[in-house]
């Protein structure tokens, strides 16, 4: 489960920072 965890909030912080850099 801590994969899983690990994957899930690398796509969210990916999200936020692409939405940060518009």
């Amino acid at each position: 489960m801590g994969n899983f965890e690990e994957g899930y909030v690398n796509d969210i912080v990916q999200c936020v920072v692409n939405e940060y850099s518009k």
